[in-house]
């Protein structure tokens, strides 16, 4: 990942969710031909903690904290664990990766749980789960490169996600609504696009400033249009089950959400504290990134 070491405020970076901000933010991929740097821990001061190891530029684990903290300035010590889950990143010979959960304080652990599919393009298509030895998608994905759109389904919860980029590789749009009936899709592939409702459940408008800072994904050039669905950055889609974070070109300045017809505005903050990037939504949630040059 590109990271400009003199100027914080000037690297190819995004933020367009941040809560539930136990999402995972990395990227495998550098940027341009800047200096490059990987993110070794995400510190959510709300009570998540993700730290991720590396053979190399390959992520190859991850552990995942829950825990109670007293302060948001606090960004090594854990006052109260609650739970602590461990994966182990597997890249199967088939193009997929699966996660294998090799430590849990408090659910079952020795097998695989989750599982990530792609096309031939590297792009994520598919999320699927196991329930015992039966794997079940909860998760699909369908890209639209003429009208330069993503349609991110939640199977699970029947939602959609329209996401609509602008020219610059923003997500300028993401409209959510309802699925209508129960879509089946195969954990193996892309399919047909579900019915949808009309009426939007929730409508999210993202503006962007023009900076790019060491704060969230790097995407790489090769990448865009859909650099945050690319398997080089899947790591958005390792969250503990939880919706992930959509990485765009630039940082989201503010975000106008309406949903059930009623209207609410946020600002995002970032900055450099304590010799760490920060960054802060509409003053909640202040997240610390720990890095490593590659």
């Amino acid at each position: 990942m590109g990271w400009h070491n003199s100027n914080p405020t000037h690297t190819r970076i995004s933020w367009v969710r941040l809560i539930p901000a136990a999402a995972i933010c990395l990227a495998l991929c550098s940027c341009g031909k800047k200096d490059s740097v990987l993110i070794v821990s995400e510190i959510n001061m709300l009570g998540q903690r993700h730290d991720l190891f590396y053979e190399g530029d390959t992520l190859t684990r991850i552990i995942y904290s829950t825990f109670i903290t007293r302060s948001e300035t606090d960004t090594v010590a854990i006052d109260t664990l609650i739970r602590r889950d461990i994966d182990s990143v597997i890249y199967e010979s088939d193009n997929s990766i699966s996660l294998l959960r090799t430590f849990s304080r408090h659910g079952a652990y020795g097998k695989i749980h989750r599982k990530f599919r792609f096309n031939s393009d590297n792009l994520l298509t598919s999320v699927s789960r196991f329930s015992g030895k039966i794997e079940y998608t909860t998760d699909s994905v369908a890209y639209d490169y003429t009208a330069h759109k993503v349609y991110y389904f939640d199977l699970v919860n029947k939602l959609v996600e329209e996401l609509e980029y602008d020219r610059d590789d923003n997500i300028s749009t993401i409209i959510e609504r309802k699925v209508i009936g129960s879509p089946a899709v195969p954990a193996s592939g892309e399919s047909p696009l579900p019915k949808m409702s009309a009426e939007p459940v929730q409508t999210t408008y993202n503006y962007f400033t023009s900076s790019r800072d060491p704060f969230l994904n790097q995407l790489d050039d090769d990448d865009l249009l859909f650099g945050c669905f690319h398997r080089s950055s899947v790591g958005l889609f390792w969250n503990g089950g939880l919706n992930p974070k959509f990485s765009s070109v630039n940082n989201v300045q503010a975000v106008k959400r309406t949903r059930n017809h009623i209207e609410s505005n946020a600002l995002f903050e970032y900055q450099m504290k304590d010799g760490l990037p920060t960054a802060r939504y509409g003053g909640y949630g202040v997240v610390y990134y720990r890095y490593q040059k590659k």
